[in-house]
């Protein structure tokens, strides 16, 4: 298993992709797997987006910050679903 230490996420990358998202959900034991990837898939877009198109420059600690940022709003958004995240 391939553990990433910016999103504590185990992906067993032996299984199909969907199957990866299933065990990773029932192992992550929050209910906001679903806002944490969207809100990657989100950062990812529109960071590659100023990178292409507006000749931007970034590194790993931006786009931290910017995840965090994002899901805090998601986060905000969504009161009957406020747990506490710790990244």
């Amino acid at each position: 298993m391939l553990e990433l230490h910016t999103i504590p996420i185990n992906w067993n990358l032996n299984l199909p992709p969907l199957d990866m998202v299933i065990e990773a959900r029932s192992r992550f034991g929050n209910p906001l797997l679903s806002e944490i990837l969207i809100t990657a898939c989100w950062v990812i877009w529109t960071t590659k987006n100023r990178v292409i198109f507006d000749h931007g420059q970034t590194n790993i600690i931006d786009c931290k910050r910017e995840f965090k940022e994002e899901l805090g709003l998601v986060h905000k958004a969504k009161p009957s679903r406020q747990e506490p995240i710790s990244l």
